[in-house]
């Protein structure tokens, strides 16, 4: 959940008033980076796309497992650019594979698994917070996100790779 985020930042000494701008900041450059990556994904294709975000992501999140109160403010810029390059970008994969007549269900189920899987990171990151300390639980958002990045090199039955 983006809340260990901003509790990051607020344990780093970042005023309740500071932490919404950077939360604001983080939120205009997700707004600002979902259209043009949207458009390079049209012309250079999907994995590409969702690959880079995926690294990024776990750059991200070492760096909060280490960073000071100084580094914060660019963390959230380059986790705006994760979310608008990946968010948008993971719809139109779904579009693109799924049958016409079951898009919205496809995007119902992606919906669906997206919030489990959130829940159950959430209790394992919050476990590892409260157990050993934030730094603990970034390092585990980093190591799952190259995990998802491994595992999108991996060719599945149907014959098809994520190569795209």
């Amino acid at each position: 959940s983006d809340t260990f985020l901003l509790l990051r930042a607020h344990g780093l000494g970042l005023s309740d008033a500071t932490v919404i701008l950077a939360y604001a900041f983080y939120n205009a450059t997700y707004t600002l980076v979902s259209y043009p990556a949207g458009a390079l994904s049209d012309r250079i294709g999907r994995w590409g796309i969702m690959r880079a975000g995926w690294l990024l992501y776990a750059l991200v999140y070492l760096g909060f497992a280490y960073t000071g109160a100084k580094g914060l403010w660019g963390l959230f810029l380059l986790y705006g650019v994760y979310m608008g390059a990946t968010q948008g970008v993971g719809k139109a994969m779904i579009a693109d594979v799924a049958p016409a007549s079951r898009r919205g269900v496809a995007m119902g189920m992606f919906h669906m698994l997206s919030g489990f899987a959130t829940l159950a990171s959430s209790v394992v990151a919050g476990w590892l917070w409260d157990t050993y300390g934030p730094a603990a639980a970034f390092k585990f958002g980093s190591g799952a996100a190259l995990v998802a990045l491994a595992i999108s090199f991996v060719p599945w039955p149907t014959g098809r790779a994520a190569r795209s």
